[in-house]
Formats: structure tokens, C-alpha cells, sequence
């Protein structure tokens, strides 16, 4: 706890403070060299790099950097209705493709089975993956795999990977990030159809969203029911 106070709070409590509340079951300098004992352990290393980190790297390498105002509607189908010829790609396209990388990069967090890979191909296949959802004419550009190190064939499995999460996130039981990215905020990216040519059977093996289903109607709801049995009465007695 002393530690994390000091990485994270402006103002962290005194060691006194912990003494106190471990109702000084330790001493001020039993505090104090435990806490030499984990820094020197860990190396000082308290921080790894997440995804957000390699995306901003990665991003600015494959020109997906620049900026739009906040809160600017950028429709889907101006970039996924067709694909482009290089040297007439919308510049709206590139910081959307950003902002849908991090939206895939998000949906691998509240997945485990993407601990597997490492954040900076997480983020090297988000990349490629939402490049290609809009229709970009370069899907993987020559910087962003020297400042990755990782050829297009490396990324094949994660590629595969996000394109599924795509696929199920709007059915997904954690629909939190599929809603955060469905605002215009956020550019509308969550509603961008997922580029299922880039998985090995061109997505035959995924099974389509389901659809939801109409209430059925209870008979005698629309009054055809309590007719029918009014004529049914009327014609007994007759």
C-alpha cells in the first residue's frame, strides 16, 4: 500500500499512517525496509506497457494520427461502402481507423482468451484489422511493421482473434465497450461490419447474430379468439 499510495496519489500517507493502521503490529523501519526489499526485487519496474501505449506508437507510424474535433459524426459507410485506390483515401478514415483499433484493442481486454498475445500485437493486429473494416488501400503499411516487428503472416492468428470479437460483440453478455463505441463520440466505430474475409474460411464457420424474437400473441388478445367462441356458443344454441 505505501507504494501504490506514492506511484498513484498526489499526496501519499506517512509511513506513521500505516504503522498506525496495522495497529503497530510493524515498526516504522520494518515498513521501510520491506518496501526497499520489493523495489529492489522488481528492479523499480512498476509499470508494463498496455495496449494504449503500443496503439500510439503504432498509430502515428501508420498515419492514423490525425486529429478530428471532438464529438465530429464520422458515418461508417463514408470509409467500409467501397475500396479505395491509393492516393484517394479520405483523411476522416485514418484517425477513425485509430479510433475502431482501440475500440479492438478494448473488446481483447474483457477477453482471456487474448492473454495469449502481447499487447503490441494486440495492437499491430487492431491496427491491420481496423484498416481493413474501412476499406483503406494499405491494410498494413511498411512503417507500421518496422516499428512493430511483426510481419503481416505473424499477426495472422491474433488478426483472426479480434475479427471473432468484432463479430460477437454486439450479442456479447459484456456489452459495455460495444456501447461506449457506438456513439458518436466515439465515431460510430462499433457499428462498422467486421472483415470477415480476413478469417481462414471467410467466416462461414461463425454462426449469425440472432435475431429477436416477436412476442406471440396470446389467443383472444386481437378479440379473434373470444368471436370465434361467441359464434361457436350462438350456433349451439340455434
Amino acid at each position: 500500500m505505501l507504494i501504490g499510495s506514492k506511484y498513484e496519489e498526489i499526496w501519499a500517507p506517512e509511513v506513521r499512517d500505516f504503522v498506525y493502521i496495522s495497529d503497530k503490529a510493524y515498526t516504522r523501519d520494518q515498513i521501510l525496509a520491506m518496501e526497499k526489499l520489493m523495489l529492489n526485487t522488481l528492479q523499480f519496474n512498476l509499470t508494463l506497457p498496455t495496449a494504449h501505449n503500443f496503439l500510439a506508437r503504432f498509430g502515428k507510424a501508420a498515419g492514423c494520427d490525425r486529429k478530428v474535433r471532438p464529438g465530429q459524426r464520422v458515418p461508417p459507410p463514408a470509409c467500409s461502402t467501397r475500396r479505395l485506390s491509393p492516393g484517394t483515401h479520405p483523411p476522416v478514415c485514418r484517425p477513425q481507423a485509430l479510433c475502431l483499433a482501440t475500440y479492438l484493442s478494448e473488446l481483447a481486454l474483457v477477453d482471456a482468451s487474448m492473454l495469449s498475445y502481447s499487447y503490441s500485437l494486440v495492437s499491430a493486429a487492431a491496427l491491420h484489422v481496423a484498416l481493413e473494416a474501412l476499406g483503406a488501400p494499405d491494410t498494413y503499411p511498411r512503417a507500421l511493421a518496422r516499428h512493430s516487428r511483426y510481419p503481416l503472416a505473424a499477426c495472422a492468428p491474433c488478426v483472426g482473434a479480434l475479427v471473432r470479437l468484432m463479430h460477437k460483440a454486439p450479442t456479447h453478455s459484456l456489452t459495455a465497450v460495444y456501447k461506449k463505441y457506438c456513439s458518436s463520440k466515439q465515431m460510430e466505430v462499433a457499428q462498422v461490419p467486421p472483415p470477415l474475409h480476413l478469417l481462414p474460411d471467410g467466416g462461414a464457420s461463425l454462426t449469425p447474430p440472432p435475431q429477436p424474437q416477436q412476442p406471440q400473441q396470446q389467443p383472444g388478445s386481437d378479440g379473434t379468439g373470444a368471436g370465434n367462441g361467441n359464434n361457436s356458443s350462438s350456433g349451439s344454441d340455434a
